[in-house]
């Protein structure tokens, strides 16, 4: 019975990566023409692709999700089992994915561009956003890839929770400090605005899929009883970034920007909470209808996502094809066969070979210490 209900749930969380990949996808069409203009007869439905920010909030709340689930059920939760697989996932792709990109730049220059070191650096250590949406920005994101602003906050995201896990073992005193926390982050947000305390605020839309992750391993479905405390610091944080922008609001030129941006998360992240809560007592009614035609994508979507600004968006080598949609297509295809060869041959082939590298090096080290 255990056995069935496991096979179960890693059925349901196949499914979640696959909305993942649907949301990857859509980041795409957002960040190309059709957030502009998007003709269907005679009617411009481009407003339908402008809610890219509020897809990488999504992609927030279901990484906690999966970063949750798969930490609950894992045997194993020391630090070197934790890291290197967080590590790997995260860095070996990007690493791809900042050389293909500085490669173009430079095939189309006709020479070797410079390199943005400190830029490069900042992007290693994850401390990229982007400054022209947000104040106070460390550096922004390598080579004008914007969509990268999101892994900063992934990253330390899986950080902080690894360090908070450690540091309140005990599950009831860590859910009281977290809601703590991001109401804190939150206030001083409106004073001084910066790297830590927003890292900080919207870890409490990912924190939200932890604790969802944890409630539907319980119950095999997530009560929202249980979540009453998270969902209710959202709302008091999507208040206080209320006032923020009522207090800045001389500053305020678009609702694409800071101090309204922020608001704009936090109250999608609580709707989007709520219509999950409805669509989970509705049964998933017309999910596999709508989704399941997109498993393809679901594998890619990690790779697509942060590479498809310059191999869609951005790219300019078939701006001699009249027609706008073939070009789109035609770039969009280029792209999900470069994420398919980086996510099934080249970054396998190199998680193996520094995983294997670092069981060795554990091993010796054990085998040291124990003599």
């Amino acid at each position: 019975m255990v056995i069935l209900k496991l096979i179960s749930m890693k059925n349901k969380l196949e499914k979640l990566e696959v909305v993942r990949g649907i949301i990857a996808l859509y980041v795409v069409f957002h960040h190309s023409f059709f957030s502009e203009s998007f003709i269907v007869f005679g009617k411009n439905l481009s407003f339908l692709f402008r809610f890219g920010q509020e897809a990488v909030i999504l992609f927030f709340l279901m990484s906690g999700f999966v970063i949750g689930f798969s930490f609950e059920r894992s045997r194993d939760k020391s630090f070197s089992s934790y890291f290197p697989r967080r590590f790997y996932r995260i860095y070996i792709p990007l690493v791809i994915i900042f050389l293909t990109h500085y490669l173009i730049l430079s095939l189309q220059a006709h020479q070797w561009i410079y390199p943005q070191w400190l830029k490069l650096v900042g992007n290693i250590l994850m401390l990229q956003d982007v400054s022209s949406l947000k104040p106070n920005v460390i550096v922004d994101a390598y080579l004008g890839n914007t969509p990268l602003w999101s892994l900063s906050y992934e990253w330390w995201f899986y950080m902080s929770f690894y360090l908070f896990y450690k540091l309140f073992g005990d599950k009831n005193s860590l859910n009281l400090f977290v809601p703590v926390l991001i109401i804190i982050s939150a206030i001083t947000y409106i004073l001084y605005p910066f790297f830590l305390n927003r890292l900080f605020m919207y870890y409490g839309i990912w924190w939200c899929g932890v604790l969802m992750a944890r409630n539907y391993l319980l119950y095999s479905e997530v009560k929202i009883t249980d979540l009453k405390l998270p969902v209710i610091t959202l709302v008091a944080a999507s208040c206080i970034l209320m006032l923020n922008a009522y207090i800045k609001k001389d500053t305020i030129t678009t609702i694409g920007v800071s101090p309204i941006l922020e608001l704009r998360h936090f109250v999608f992240a609580v709707v989007v909470l709520f219509a999950a809560f409805l669509w989970q007592k509705l049964h998933w009614v017309g999910f596999n209808l709508l989704f399941d035609r997109f498993k393809i994508i679901a594998p890619l979507s990690y790779v697509l996502y942060i590479s498809h600004y310059f191999l869609v968006a951005r790219a300019t080598f078939l701006d001699f094809i009249e027609n706008k949609y073939i070009e789109f297509t035609i770039y969009l295809f280029l792209a999900l066969a470069y994420s398919f060869i980086v996510e099934t041959k080249i970054y396998p082939f190199f998680r193996d070979v520094f995983a294997g590298y670092y069981r060795v090096k554990i091993r010796f080290e054990i085998t040291r210490y124990s003599r």
